[in-house]
């Protein structure tokens, strides 16, 4: 399945080294495939991979749309299938639905490593679910962006067929293929 958080993965990765030199947690972002798109610290050297057999909490969003909030990763009831539940080295997890118009395109997740990162983002979690939320926006912003400019492209390529085929006679069809100009 096409991804489009992977035709806009070079901004994606610029937002989530930003968020996590800006607040000093490691960010992680996925797409609806549970391809790991964009990755800061642990997971920097492990982008393009797939997470299927461990992104349990990020399956629980796709299909939820609703945000999770895992103080005790590997203790919570969404880690108890997950093969690295009782090896996890994930002190919290803070995730939220990346949404394009109806539909949930991926996941980003705030992950803490340490207990330091961890009492940071319980100090601070309502700011920082809000925060999640915005960046979760700009980011469909920008795939709304870049899907309407393949649009746009598209169209215009139309006309130029139409155009330059113009001597040819042209006829116009609606969506049932019935002939609406000639």
């Amino acid at each position: 399945m096409r991804s489009v958080l992977r035709d806009i993965q070079d901004t994606v990765i610029k937002y989530a080294n930003i968020i996590a030199h800006v607040i000093d947690v490691d960010v992680e972002i996925v797409d609806a495939n549970l391809c790991r798109i964009a990755g800061t610290g642990a997971y920097s050297n492990r982008i393009n991979e797939d997470i299927s057999n461990e992104g349990f909490v990020y399956k629980t969003v796709l299909a939820s749309g609703q945000p999770q909030f895992i103080e005790e990763p590997g203790r919570h009831k969404l880690c108890l299938s997950c093969p690295k539940q009782l090896i996890c080295a994930e002190k919290l997890e803070m995730c939220t639905p990346i949404r394009l118009r109806d539909e949930i395109i991926g996941v980003i997740g705030l992950i803490c490593f340490n207990d330091r990162q961890k009492q940071h983002l319980l100090a601070n979690k309502d700011v920082y679910r809000e925060f999640l939320g915005q960046i979760a926006e700009f980011i469909s912003i920008k795939a709304y962006e870049k899907q309407e400019a393949e649009r746009n492209l598209a169209i215009v390529n139309l006309l130029n067929q139409v155009v330059n085929n113009i001597d040819k006679g042209v006829l116009i069809l609606d969506k049932n293929n019935t002939i609406v100009h000639a």
